[in-house]
């Protein structure tokens, strides 16, 4: 059997839900995990199930923040890096409505392009203020307050002709 790249996926759930960024994802998505909501009430209270990693959804697909390991301040290795993909992000998301409530910080959007420019995809993330919590944070690895904690909450992808 061969050996399967590790990649990060983002998998719509079935029958609905939010989206879910699968990190350092073996091979292929197979099956699609259960529904369910965001992470946390309009209120802002988290959800029963939600855990808080050390770098959030949108951090893990830019890949450019730096975490504090054993040997001090590193870049960690969740997502690769997307060399023929391009991140950038934009000023206005499809969606304003803060499901986490008025304490969050607003949604941000970003598009992934292909090497010509062409838009593949758009991910709108949103804030999960119970994930506020301080943690290690480079380059005196010291525990500082996180200002946003950044989920995906939509994931629009576009299909083209090669041509085009």
């Amino acid at each position: 059997m061969g050996q399967r790249d590790l990649a990060c996926a983002i998998v719509v759930p079935a029958p609905a839900g939010v989206p879910q960024l699968r990190r350092q994802a073996a091979g292929e998505v197979t099956q699609l995990p259960a529904g369910g909501g965001v992470h946390c009430a309009a209120d802002g209270t988290p959800s029963a199930t939600a855990t808080c990693e050390v770098v959030d959804d949108l951090d893990a697909l830019e890949g450019k923040v730096q975490v504090c390991g054993p040997g001090g301040p590193a870049l960690p290795d969740i997502c690769p890096t997307l060399k023929k993909r391009r991140i950038v992000r934009e000023n206005a998301p499809l969606t304003t409505q803060r499901p986490c409530g008025d304490s969050a910080a607003p949604n941000l959007q970003i598009r992934l392009e292909d090497g010509s420019g062409h838009v593949l995809h758009r991910v709108v993330f949103y804030d999960d203020p119970s994930c506020h919590k301080p943690v290690l944070t480079p380059p005196s690895c010291t525990r500082q307050p996180r200002a946003v904690y950044y989920r995906v909450l939509s994931v629009v992808s576009y299909f083209r002709d090669e041509g085009e």
